[in-house]
Formats: C-alpha cells, sequence, structure tokens
C-alpha cells in the first residue's frame, strides 16, 4: 500500500513538472542580461530619420536570433534606461550579405525604460502582442532611435533608410553614420 502512495505521488509530481515546463512559450531574440548603454539614433547626422533595425545577432542568444518555428509571438521583452516608441516589424533575412525585407509591421510599443536603475538595474519591460512569424523570420523595428541596444564591438543589427516597407523586396543595409550594437529584444512565441 505505501509503494502504491509512493508511485501515485511520484505520478503526479512528475505530471506537475511536465504541465509548467509545456506552458512556458519559446524565446527568440536576444538575451536580457545585460545593462543598455545610451540610445543610439538611426542615423547620427540626421536624428529625425526613420530606420528599420533588423536584429541580426542576438546580445549573448547566438544561434536563436530567428523565430525557431512557426508560430505567434505572444510576448515582447526589452530592456531601456530610456523611453521611447517603435513599431515591430518583422523581417526576413539574408545577414550574410547584408540584406533583408519586410513582412509584417505593427504594432506600435511605447516603453518606460528606467533611467533610475540605468546604473545597475534596468528593468525588463512586457509587452503582449499577437503576430504571427514562420520560422526563420526576424525581430526588427522601426524607430528614429532606440533605447534598448547595447553597444559594444560589433555590430548586431541591420540599418535601413529609408525603412523597410511591408512587401518590398530585399534590400542592402546602410552601413556608415549609423547606430549600431545589439538590440536587447527578445520574443515569446505561443507553445
Amino acid at each position: 500500500m505505501w509503494d502504491r502512495r509512493i508511485f501515485g505521488l511520484a505520478g503526479v509530481l512528475a505530471f506537475a513538472l511536465l504541465s509548467g515546463s509545456a506552458s512556458a512559450g519559446t524565446v527568440f531574440g536576444s538575451r536580457l542580461n545585460h545593462e543598455p548603454t545610451p540610445p543610439e539614433s538611426c542615423r547620427q547626422n540626421k536624428p529625425a530619420n526613420i530606420c528599420s533595425w533588423v536584429l541580426e545577432i542576438g546580445q549573448q542568444f547566438v544561434g536563436r536570433e530567428r523565430a525557431p518555428k512557426n508560430g505567434t509571438i505572444i510576448r515582447l521583452r526589452l530592456r531601456s534606461c530610456t523611453p521611447g516608441s517603435f513599431a515591430l516589424q518583422i523581417a526576413r533575412a539574408i545577414p550574410a550579405s547584408d540584406r533583408a525585407r519586410v513582412v509584417k509591421t505593427g504594432p506600435t510599443i511605447n516603453y518606460r525604460g528606467n533611467p533610475i536603475n540605468c546604473q545597475g538595474g534596468a528593468s525588463i519591460e512586457t509587452f503582449n502582442v499577437n503576430v504571427p512569424v514562420l520560422q526563420g523570420d526576424f525581430l526588427a523595428v522601426l524607430a528614429t532611435r532606440v533605447g534598448f541596444i547595447y553597444n559594444a564591438s560589433g555590430e548586431g543589427v541591420l540599418v535601413f533608410d529609408p525603412p523597410l516597407a511591408d512587401g518590398g523586396g530585399l534590400r542592402t543595409a546602410i552601413t556608415s553614420g549609423v547606430g549600431d550594437g545589439f538590440l536587447l529584444l527578445q520574443a515569446e512565441l505561443n507553445n
């Protein structure tokens, strides 16, 4: 009788553990484990320009930049010290040739940032969204500047000025006088 109770309890615990892990979504984009640096403008010499910024390399999440499967983005997360806004874009890209195109734009995200905690703990903001993606799609943003960026040596984004429009063809990114770094942006897919 004692053995049955132990096996029964073990079965209930195993089911609970499996249920808990199944409810967590699949994540892609960047890890949000780094403090953002000051905001970057689309173009340093033309700060009012609007650009598309395609997340080419996920900060400390190499290999997880693209949507790993077809699905719907249900949550978007970012880490910023400054407030701002952008329109989410979904892009198809060929990073080896610095080319991309956008297949969907929207929704608009208004983020608060947290200037008080920027000296050691910018908080992560979460936004509920409903955006379909296909396996291999990249995250992108349409903005004049981004506050959720970590500017380190190397480039983690493709920048397009003028911005990429929905349904347009592949274009080559601009490479001089543009804000670069790693976007501290992450998406969670439904399971």
